[in-house]
């Protein structure tokens, strides 16, 4: 007998073995529920698609189904419930019950009553526990913005998201795991005292804000399943209409032109440099151009006073500025201005508002060659590429600096700024 049964479970996984083409096409409509929201009009239109695509493929729809109940979630019940009706009177019924027992054991079951369509009933809490969804920002964890948050999924279950983006806001790692809120809460402690990071509580939708921004900014990091799953699970907590997290925290600057313009300019940009190191720096072959310039304008044979050669330096940094800058890529300049605002500001870091007066500069640029800060990034980018043709402090304090430099103003991080 038990021979039987071990051969009927062999018969029914071989029924649904699918060819490469079904299996990519599952991975898709799979990627596709992940970034779906319970009860959302996307879903429904979503829903409608997949049962035209899908009315007259039941072993299709029979892999689907099954997959769906392995990753159970409210989207993926209430796929299920739009779907399952298309195997009826077929012999992948019996997959049915299985998938049923699976929903049931995530608290999920089919609606009940007069007018019950086909999403499910809402989730009930359990009483007394905490289903808040929380968020946490981790400063000093290197140079990048590292988050960690916690994400209710069904009742008592959670998952914990960890990600780190570059200052250019692309996805550098993302983990989904499940767990338990003290595993959240444990985590933090263990940064925390390990000195790998001071961890900042923030708004569960500021954190899904700078995700979506991700993925706004580089659409081919959708392609990951992770990246999907981490959206699906974010997205309900986007609030798209709000400013970011600093300006419910930080006031408002009368005149950040002043910060710009000021004496201490050069002091909180030092600041900033070594918070961002080379990350803020723009790539190398962008600026290639601009400092083979500067070098043919410092080595022309003409006989050209230094005021005349740095003059024309300056000018070439303008031009720079004005080229390399487009809205968008100022947009993501301002937002690491924003978020370090934010992180100095919750450690009582008194820099905290000269950087917020920083961001809040660039919000107002018209004219990317008129922006000192923006001028500034282009020679700092500069320097962080071509420091060894320029020369470099050596052990004894002296050091082999190129003519380019002479005029050229060096901070104790080794910056040469305009």
């Amino acid at each position: 007998m038990a021979k039987r049964r071990a051969g009927k479970k062999k018969d029914q996984n071989k029924a649904l073995l699918l060819d490469a083409g079904d299996m990519q096409e599952l991975d898709l409509v799979m990627d596709r529920l992940r970034v779906q929201c319970p009860g959302g009009d996307s879903l429904e239109h979503c829903l409608r698609s997949f049962r035209a695509a899908l009315a007259d493929r039941p072993l299709l729809v029979a892999a689907l189904l099954e997959r769906l109940s392995k990753e159970a979630t409210p989207v993926t019940h209430q796929a299920y419930l739009a779907l399952k009706d298309l195997v009826l009177g077929t012999p992948y019924e019996r997959l049915l019950r299985q998938a049923d027992y699976r929903f049931r054991q995530r608290g999920l079951e089919p609606p009940t009553g007069p007018g019950a369509g086909s999403r499910p009933r809402p989730l009930v809490l359990v009483p007394g526990g905490n289903q808040t969804a929380r968020a946490a920002m981790i400063v000093g964890a290197h140079q990048e913005w590292s988050v960690a948050a916690l994400v209710p999924t069904h009742p008592g279950n959670f998952v914990f998201i960890a990600l780190i983006l570059d200052f250019h806001w692309r996805i550098q790692y993302l983990k989904i795991t499940e767990c338990f809120s003290r595993d959240y809460k444990e985590y933090l402690r263990q940064v925390k005292d390990a000195g790998k990071g001071f961890p900042i509580e923030v708004p569960i939708w500021h954190v899904a804000g700078m995700f979506i921004e991700s993925l706004d900014h580089y659409p081919e990091q959708r392609l990951g399943q992770e990246a999907a799953r981490a959206a699906g699970l974010l997205q309900p907590y986007l609030e798209p209409e709000r400013r970011p997290y600093p300006y419910d925290v930080l006031p408002e600057c009368a005149d950040p032109q002043a910060t710009v313009d000021g004496v201490e300019f050069n002091r909180i940009f030092e600041l900033v440099a070594k918070a961002a190191g080379p990350a803020l720096a723009l790539p190398r072959e962008l600026v290639r151009p601009y400092w083979e310039r500067m070098q043919a304008v410092d080595h022309s044979v003409l006989a050209v006073s230094r005021e005349i050669k740095l003059a024309r330096m300056d000018d070439v940094i303008e031009e720079a500025a004005d080229a390399l800058f487009d809205p968008d890529r100022i947009h993501l300049i301002r937002r690491f201005f924003e978020e370090l605002a934010l992180c100095l500001h919750m450690q009582r870091h008194e820099s905290a508002a000269p950087v917020w007066a920083l961001a809040q500069h660039l919000r107002a640029v018209t004219r990317p060659g008129a922006s000192r800060l923006l001028r500034t990034l282009v020679s700092a980018s500069i320097y962080m590429h071509w420091a060894a043709e320029m020369g470099v402090a050596k052990p004894d304090g002296s050091s082999d600096r190129t003519r380019a430099e002479d005029g050229l103003r060096r901070t104790e991080s080794g910056l040469i700024l305009v």
